[in-house]
């Protein structure tokens, strides 16, 4: 795609090949480093181990004074018991046979001239094997021990000669792989987690490098849909300065980025003036792409000089979204006509929750009328009918319409706003302007929801009588 090699692209671009490089130089590090600890450490830690053991082997057989094979097999034989560690000891002569064993060994892997190099002080002697036990290190050392107090050589029984003693070269142990387990397991354990994050850090590059040209399709639709968002906000009238005796206010705020609520306000011939407030099913882009038709189809339906009426509109409108749409997309409508020279309020219902007019008595008593009758929701049955009635709308009348985002919101105790919340705030509200009621509204509801998000879209109108019907009123508000 050609989108993918913009420059604001390439940056995110050089940063996936940079991560998978450091992720490739992470692996390598980390597995040579392991193996440097299993082979260098580990060796050098099973060859301290054993040294330490053969200077104990030399100690010992100094104080016990053991010269003779059998005496040197019984001492190896009891450390063999004590150090589970340990798999076998033998001691080696000048040219590399073996003069004592303990422990079940293999032939032994050292030569003559592996015992010359134990002539240089500086050198170490061991190879690694595999035993019945499992891998294991081969160390070999100087053994020479100082014997106390008796002759180089010990008398035969009487009348034979003296019986030489062994010339002893080397010792020969061998210590288990195990023994260095301990010292190093914590070390080996971090060693694991660096090359699992760098397995981790290379998987996640090569899905980033697949998944890019999809995130920036993803980028794209966020865009259009910004954008789709706008639009549908310039379709929302944020003044009327032809509707003369009224003042109103609006606000529509969608639970996603774009919302099928909508509202229009416009005069028409007569001087009258068209309110409608409807609601598409569904939130987001479909509900969005409805409530465009639906926006152009209601100026194209709405009554006229040549005699139609709310009724007919209505009809009209339900046929062309039951033609247009699916049978699980549906709009609920609201259409009042209002005509400021009868101070009279002309509606159809259609599906949407009741409007609320509320009038004030002369003792300041309050009184709310439901604006309920209609028909059903448009788009569904083609052939539905609708009933048109009329109200007065006077003085100071206050008519506040609404879709089921406002009363239905929900807090985080579960708990809906309701309508009751709703009549209480128009009421106190009531001497103040239709700006006025309308952001009581919105603020008491931000206050009812906390910190939980919008579940619906939510949209109010608030259309308040003007004193005199010819006078113009104040530059009406509209709020998204």
């Amino acid at each position: 795609m050609e989108e993918t090699r913009a420059p604001r692209y390439l940056l995110f671009r050089a940063l996936i090949v940079i991560g998978g490089v450091l992720g490739v130089l992470l692996l390598v590090q980390s597995i040579r480093t392991y193996r440097f600890v299993a082979q260098r450490l580990v060796e050098d830690d099973l060859w301290r181990q054993a040294a330490r053991h053969a200077v104990s082997f030399s100690r010992q057989a100094f104080q016990a004074d053991a010269r003779e094979p059998e005496e040197l097999a019984a001492i190896f034989h009891e450390a063999l018991q004590e150090e589970r560690n340990l798999v076998w000891v033998r001691i080696l002569g000048p040219r590399g046979e073996v003069l004592v064993e303990s422990g079940e060994a293999p032939a032994t892997p050292f030569s003559a001239q592996h015992l010359a190099m134990l002539l240089d002080p500086t050198a170490r002697v061991f190879v690694e094997m595999r035993a019945r036990s499992g891998p294991v290190l081969v160390a070999l050392f100087p053994f020479r021990p100082r014997f106390r107090g008796r002759p180089p050589a010990a008398s035969g029984p009487e009348g034979r000669a003296p019986v030489p003693l062994p010339r002893y070269a080397a010792i020969e142990i061998a210590i288990s792989a195990e023994a260095a387990g301990p010292s190093f397991a914590h070390l080996r354990r971090n060693l694991v987690v660096s090359v699992s994050a760098a397995v981790a850090l290379l998987a996640s590059m090569g899905i980033l490098g697949l998944r890019l040209n999809h995130y920036v399709r993803g980028k794209q639709v966020e865009q259009q849909v910004e954008l789709a968002r706008r639009v549908q906000q310039d379709l929302l009238p944020a003044g009327c300065p032809d509707c003369k005796g009224i003042d109103f206010a609006a606000a529509c705020e969608p639970a996603w980025q774009v919302g099928g609520d909508f509202y229009d306000i416009f005069p028409i011939d007569g001087g009258k003036i068209s309110i409608i407030l409807g609601d598409v099913s569904g939130k987001g882009v479909p509900a969005a792409l409805l409530m465009s038709l639906l926006h152009g189809a209601v100026r194209s339906a709405a009554p006229t000089g040549d005699g139609r009426t709310l009724e007919q509109a209505c009809r009209h409108l339900n046929q062309i979204l039951a033609v247009r749409t699916s049978v699980d997309r549906f709009v609920s409508l609201i259409w009042c006509l209002y005509d400021p020279q009868r101070r009279r309020l002309s509606y159809v219902n259609a599906g949407h929750l009741p409007p609320l007019v509320l009038r004030a008595d002369p003792d300041g008593q309050t009184d709310f009328e439901r604006l309920e009758c209609g028909g059903p929701v448009l788009g569904v049955l083609a052939e539905a009918r609708y009933i048109q009635a009329e109200t007065a709308f006077g003085k100071g009348d206050v008519l506040v319409m609404f879709s089921d985002g406002l009363v239905e919101a929900t807090n985080e105790d579960e708990e809906e706003f309701g309508e009751e919340r709703l009549r209480a705030i128009i009421a106190e509200n009531r001497l103040r302007s239709a700006a006025e009621i309308r952001d009581a509204v919105r603020e008491a509801v931000r206050q009812f929801l906390g910190r939980r998000p919008l579940d619906d879209d939510l949209t109010l109108l608030v259309v308040k009588a003007s004193p005199e019907a010819s006078e113009t009123p104040a530059a009406p508000q509209a709020s998204v």
